[in-house]
Parts: C-alpha cells; structure tokens; sequence
C-alpha cells in the first residue's frame, strides 16, 4: 500500500502558504525600485519621454526621435575613419568657418565668461616678461580676469617681476611664502637628500623622478585650491587658462585661440582644450596622449617623444579637435566648474613619472587637442 505524500503538508516544503505571496511580491518589487534608484543618475539620460505618433511609417517623427536621443546622452565626438582619428562633432556647417567662431567666441566671452590664468613659476624671466604680456592681450577679450601664480626659489628676478606687476594690477595674485614680496625660499629637497631642481631632463633616479612628480603636483595645487576658493562662482561661467609662463612665445594668434575656445560655447561636457603648441614645426608636449595608428588611446612611447607618425604639419586646414586621454601642451583652457565642484587636484596617477602635469586633465574624460588653436614657441626656459 502507497503512502501519498502531500508536498504543502510535508515539513521540508519550501512552499509558502497563499497568505504570504502577496506579501513577498511587494518585498521583490521594493527591492527592485531601490535597486534601480540606486543607478538613477546613470540611467537619467536614457529616460527620454517621446509625444505619441497617429502613425509608425512616418520618417519625419522617426528621424526626430533618434536625434532627440542622440542629444539627450550627448557624445562629443566621432570617428574619422580616413583619418583613423576620434575628431570633436561638429553641430553645424557654420562650425567649419573658423572666422565665424571667432566673431561668436568674441561676443560670448566678453559678455559672459570670466577668466583665471594661472601657472607654477621658477627662474622664469627668459620667457615671463613675453608671455604676461601675451597673456594680457588675451585677458582683454573676457568679462573679467585673475592671474594667479605659485613662485618659489626662484635665483632670478621672477618673484621681483611679479610683485612689481601686482602693485600695478589688482588682478594678480601671487602666492608662495603667504605671498609676501621679499624672496620664497621653500629650500625642498628629496628624501635623497639632494635639492629638488627645475627641469624635468635633470638626471634623477627612479624615487627621485618620482618625488619631482609630487612636488610640481603640490605646487600646482596651491592655485587650485586658492582658485577654488577665492575665485571660482558656480552662476558664472569661467575657465581656467594654465600656461608654461617660462617659455618664450611668438605672439599669440588670438583670433586662432579664441575660434577654439568657441567650443565650450555650446558643448557644458567639454571639459578641456589643448593649444597646438609646437617647436620646430612638431607638437611640444612630449606627453601628449594622442589617438594612434594602433587605435588605442596610450601614453605616447611611456613618456618619451611623440609618435612619429602623429605629423600634425600634415593635417588637412580645418580638421576639427582631436579627442585625446589628456594633453597640457604649455597652454590649456578648462572649464573651472568641472574642477572646482570635484575640487580635482594634480597627484599622483598609475605609471606616471615625468608627466605629471597631465594627471589633472586624466581625471576628466573629455580632453580635446585643438590643432587651429596654434600656439608657436620660440625656446625653452626651464619646467
């Protein structure tokens, strides 16, 4: 004689008792919606509301809708697929007339936008003299203008430079040493022993390389953080020009810097914009991360010189920014509020250790090297 067993009875059951279904669906459907608020901010810019079409075949409604999402999780840039390089997307045929931008960056930045040229100096006068002089003819096309500079045993006359100018202009500020007039003498050295020294080419071991990194990035940061606090409004719109004010200069193409600058215009996710910056006809900055023939974005030749087939003489006239993992290129513009409201800093970042001026542009994720954006460079003072 079989014994039936009833599985709702049985003591090993995992079934529930009707009354408590409900109970658990609401339980899985609370987890659910805590779960899916927890990603809310990253799921936002899919969450699009389309009006209700009278018909599916019409390419007019179809076309609206694709574009509405395209905007709506915005990408600045495209593939070139002939040029093999991630290029900035223009958003009209206007944007192709470099003279066009600069008459509309002109109006827009004498009108809206404020400005906080900044830089880390040291036996500077070689090229400082020029470069404030280039830096004030470019103040003249914003609403309002700071200089903000760190200086720092100096065994020139830079800090005296310096000094002579704030007292002729409120609108510099200088730091290092509370500021104070009289000589800056941070006497840094290593835990080596040995004297920290400008010039990142000074034969140095692998500790000392990578000490440098940490005291240029702490220097650096003495202006960020002054700008932070002391300078930056989130109503207003600012960016951040950092500059190598020790290098000599040829005047600045302002028409050529500011049809790039136009670019933060209409674009809130741009974030950072490289000058071309070269030296006997080649890009400067041998740190420049740029978009190479191995379609990966890398540190070019782990900090040493630029890839050789990256010839930006050779570029077509026109060719839009090229999107970079980060560049510095002795002179780029931020947009400050993506930097003060992260309150970023320069510091320490993997595998770096000459390149340490790029770990501020790393940590954001649209960095643009603008080749129309031409600055030339005469020599080299120290860095």
């Amino acid at each position: 004689m079989q014994t039936k067993v009833n599985p709702t009875r049985t003591g090993n059951s995992r079934s529930l008792p009707g009354s408590r279904l409900p109970l658990l669906l609401l339980l899985v459907l609370l987890a659910v919606f805590l779960c899916l608020s927890s990603y809310a901010p990253k799921l936002s810019i899919y969450q699009i509301s389309f009006p209700v079409f009278n018909t599916d075949d019409d390419f007019a409604d179809s076309f609206a809708r694709v574009l509405q999402r395209q905007q709506s999780g915005r990408c600045l840039h495209e593939f070139n697929s002939s040029l093999k390089l991630p290029l900035l997307r223009l958003d009209s045929p206007a944007e192709l007339d470099p003279k066009i931008r600069t008459r509309a960056a002109a109006a827009w930045l004498r009108s809206s936008v404020d400005v906080v040229f900044a830089a880390s100096v040291r036996n500077a006068m070689r090229g400082l003299p020029g470069t404030a002089q280039q830096m004030r003819r470019l103040a003249d096309s914003f609403r309002s203008v700071a200089f903000v500079f760190v200086e720092n045993d100096s065994a020139d006359d830079t800090r005296r430079f310096l000094t002579d100018w704030r007292r002729r202009d409120a609108r510099v500020r200088l730091l290092g040493c509370g500021g104070a007039d009289a000589a800056c003498r941070m006497n840094i050295s290593y835990s080596s022993g040995r004297a920290h020294r400008q010039g990142w080419s000074l034969p140095r071991n692998q500790v000392e390389n990578r000490e440098r990194g940490i005291v240029m990035s702490a220097l650096r940061n003495i202006y960020l953080r002054h700008i932070y606090r002391q300078l930056y409004r989130p109503d207003r719109d600012s960016l951040l020009i950092v500059v190598d004010p020790d290098l000599s200069f040829k005047p600045w193409d302002l028409d050529a810097i500011l049809q790039g600058l136009y670019y933060f215009r209409d674009r809130p996710e741009l974030q950072s914009l490289c000058a071309h910056t070269t030296s006997h006809d080649v890009i400067y900055d041998n740190c420049t991360l740029v978009f190479q023939r191995t379609r990966l974005f890398s540190q070019v030749s782990r900090e040493s010189t630029i890839v050789s087939d990256f010839n930006t003489t050779a570029q077509p006239p026109g060719l839009p920014p090229v999107k970079v993992a980060g560049c510095f290129q002795a002179f780029t513009a931020y947009r400050l509020s993506h930097l003060a409201e992260q309150k970023l800093e320069y510091g320490p970042a993997r595998g770096e250790t000459v390149c340490e001026h790029l770990t501020l542009a790393r940590q954001l994720m649209e960095n643009y090297l603008d080749l129309g954006k031409e600055v030339v460079k005469e020599n080299e003072g120290g860095l």
